[in-house]
Parts: C-alpha cells; structure tokens; sequence
C-alpha cells in the first residue's frame, strides 16, 4: 500500500503553486466567483502562515 502523505517539502511546494494559480489573472474567467477564490486565498495565506512556524521543526 503507497504511503499518499505528503512530506513537509511536499507540503511547502504545493502551497506554493496554489497560491500562484489562485493569484493568477486569468483565472478571471473561473466559473468560480471572486469571492470563493478570495476565501482560497485568505486560506491559502494561514496556512502559509502555519508552514513558515512549522518549518521551524523540520529540517528542510
């Protein structure tokens, strides 16, 4: 059975990519509304937050 966990590295680059594709301009034409992808990002932002204090325990 694979192990589906994410690994802190993992973990700091998908924040990562997420918050580039969520403050990306194009995605004006999202189906989804300004509102939904701003609480995204608002999300996006705590748990960068959260990543940067943990990065403190983890050897990177």
């Amino acid at each position: 059975m694979p192990d589906n966990n994410l690994t802190f590295k993992q973990k700091i680059k998908l924040y990562s990519d997420l918050k580039s594709f969520f403050q990306n301009p194009d995605l004006k034409n999202h189906p989804m509304t300004k509102k939904e992808i701003d609480g995204i990002i608002d999300k996006l932002k705590f748990w960068g937050k959260e990543l940067r204090v943990r990065q403190l325990y983890y050897d990177v």
